[in-house]
């Protein structure tokens, strides 16, 4: 599936809100097989779609690792700063679980990535 047919059935889905899910579950499917071909830009682009419209019809859990999985995207993609605003709304937006704490992990991991070494410590300690 290509980001031209998603964006076709997000202009349809006003219409048709009974195809939501179907298009959440092709996005899923999207984003996860551009990175597995490491095309982090795509994998990104069809991540945050899922994103977009998984807040309507996906349960809180699944909404949470869709947000946490964008994050790990764009760490992929060495954009550190956006990694760290997407990994703090996991963190900041749902309960405490196991993504929550993976979250402060990442954000130990973008730190350090950006030489900020007591602010990675600090998340690791939290992680």
């Amino acid at each position: 599936i290509g980001i031209a047919v998603a964006q076709s059935l997000l202009a349809t889905c006003a219409e048709a809100k009974v195809q939501l899910p179907k298009i959440v579950a092709m996005n899923k499917k999207g984003c996860v097989e551009f990175y597995k071909k490491k095309d982090f830009i795509n994998a990104i682009k069809f991540a945050t779609l899922e994103v977009e419209l998984g807040l309507k019809v996906l349960d809180s859990s699944t909404y949470k690792k869709a947000i946490y999985q964008l994050g790990l995207f764009y760490y992929r993609n060495n954009n550190y700063y956006q990694s760290i605003a997407t990994h703090q709304k996991v963190i900041d937006s749902f309960y405490k679980d196991k993504f929550t704490f993976q979250a402060y992990c990442e954000l130990g991991r973008n730190y350090t990535r950006l030489g900020d070494f007591h602010q990675a410590l600090l998340y690791y300690e939290k992680g």
